[in-house]
């Protein structure tokens, strides 16, 4: 089982206890999407496979914030979103992506943007780093 899986697995646990119903509910969802792609394919997801999912439920959740007036569900759903972005891996600042593009000496955006995600997959925004990747190679 993955790293990733354990401490969501432990977290839920912890907002069943508490009765963080906002936590526990996407927690359990997250889960058995999980679950579920396991047993299809046969073998453990990934952390970069895992991190996708929350992605995935983090972009769902914001498109129901802007469909939804309900203030009691908009409060639930940012709940779940602060919930979901515990498990994502600290994001790259432009600073940090610029220099990794600069050091790579790398002189095209496919070679760079490869780079990046073989490097640092689910730490950069990548419609970011493909601009900054282009302002560096001009």
């Amino acid at each position: 089982m993955s790293t990733l899986l354990t401490a969501l697995k432990t977290e839920v646990m912890k907002a069943r206890k508490s009765g963080d119903k906002a936590r526990s509910n996407v927690g359990l969802v997250l889960i058995g999407e999980i679950e579920t792609d396991t047993k299809r394919s046969g073998k453990d997801l990934t952390d970069e496979q895992l991190v996708a999912k929350v992605k995935k439920l983090i972009e769902s959740n914001k498109e129901m914030i802007g469909y939804t007036q309900d203030r009691t569900k908009l409060d639930v759903l940012e709940q779940e979103n602060a919930f979901l972005e515990t498990f994502l891996p600290k994001q790259l600042s432009d600073d940090e992506l610029t220099d990794i593009i600069k050091a790579s000496g790398l002189d095209n955006i496919g070679a760079i943007m490869g780079h990046l995600k073989q490097n640092y997959a689910g730490q950069f925004d990548g419609k970011k780093a493909s601009a900054l990747a282009r302002a560096q190679l001009q």
